[in-house]
């Protein structure tokens, strides 16, 4: 089966594994639509810095497909049932587990049940298996399309709510790239008072507007937070600002200046390497700061998963806009060079498997 493998020099397409056989308690997922996140390709870039040319990686975990096999005791899907990819590894039975805080597992080694792997297909696959707990399964009314985008999306629903977004609220959302437009078509739910997208690209602009942003701010990366502020012009400081840039960037200085007092800031970017902060705007401003990572199922009233199949099966709009190209599986490696380089208008690049 057709499987993409990331190495020291190249992105491959061959037939590596055989399908795999099912075992107790996990399934086989026939993948039908696989997006590159930004996670995959920074672990790409990771990989190709090494020396080792031995390294390799198979990844892929926003997905949607059909489960192809069940293992014994798999009783939540049955073969045929639609589905997209819930990809945290969990052992169900711990307190964080218990308490629908999966991310938190102190179980398990490893966070993704599938992609970053070394030895095992990921979702960028024909085929691929993962345990039971992962397939979520998606109404009809979902294309494979959307359902591809249900996990990005179920991180921008977890960003927004762990900042306790009221209706009606003022917030900003610092960075445009998949997740940070994930976030404003979550926040858009909140009916803002203001919605503002601080973006880098055109065509970023123009999908925020799409998804619900009623403001957009182009910075670029010369842009300090004094002047990242002086561009709000009549605007008022946001109540809520949710980061979604991360990386190496020094965000979170940007985030501090644009947040009015007694604000709260939402962290949804992954950062590596230096990204340490000045403290004093912290106390200076009364700030509330909220890690947010991936999702889980400890809201109130639904997982942020179920939450993200609401928004997708009740906004055609979301992936009309989040969609910018797609290519089959054979052309991988074209897919991973367009969604690398922001001037092809990439947002999000799905692979498809016929």
């Amino acid at each position: 089966m057709k499987t993409v493998k990331i190495t020291k020099d190249d992105i491959l397409v061959e037939n590596f594994f055989d399908i795999p056989k099912v075992e107790p308690g996990r399934v086989i997922v026939r993948t039908r639509e696989a997006g590159i996140c930004g996670s995959d390709l920074h672990r790409k870039d990771e990989l190709q810095a090494q020396t080792d040319p031995t390294k390799h990686l198979f990844i892929g975990h926003e997905v949607s497909g059909d489960i192809y096999a069940v293992g014994e005791g798999v009783t939540n899907v049955t073969p045929g049932t639609r589905i997209a990819i819930e990809p945290i590894q969990r052992c169900e039975k711990c307190i964080n587990c218990k308490s629908g805080k999966y991310t938190f597992c102190d179980q398990v080694d490893r966070r993704m049940a599938i992609g970053w792997n070394l030895s095992k297909p990921g979702g960028h696959s024909e085929y691929f298996d993962i345990p039971a707990y992962s397939a979520v399964p998606i109404p009809d009314s979902l294309s494979y399309t959307e359902g591809a985008l249900v996990e990005p999306l179920a991180v921008g629903v977890h960003a927004v709510r762990m900042a306790n977004t009221a209706h009606h609220a003022s917030i900003a959302v610092l960075g445009a790239g998949t997740i940070g437009l994930m976030c404003i078509a979550a926040a858009a739910e909140m009916i803002p008072r203001e919605l503002i997208c601080i973006y880098r690209h055109e065509h970023q602009k123009d999908a925020a507007k799409q998804l619900g942003a009623t403001h957009c701010i182009k910075a670029d990366q010369s842009c300090s937070p004094a002047d990242l502020s002086s561009k709000l012009n009549n605007l008022e400081k946001p109540e809520i600002v949710i980061e979604a840039i991360g990386g190496s960037s020094g965000s979170m200085e940007h985030a501090m200046e644009l947040v009015r007092p007694s604000g709260i800031i939402s962290i949804a970017g992954a950062f590596w390497g230096n990204s340490s902060i000045n403290i004093n705007p912290i106390v200076e401003k009364e700030l509330r700061i909220v890690g947010s990572i991936c999702y889980d199922n400890s809201g109130d009233d639904s997982s942020d998963f179920s939450q993200a199949i609401k928004l997708l099966s009740t906004r055609a709009q979301i992936a009309k806009t989040m969609v910018s190209h797609r290519y089959a599986i054979e052309d991988a490696k074209i897919a991973y060079k367009t969604a690398s380089d922001k001037s092809t208008g990439a947002i999000k690049v799905l692979l498809t498997c016929a």
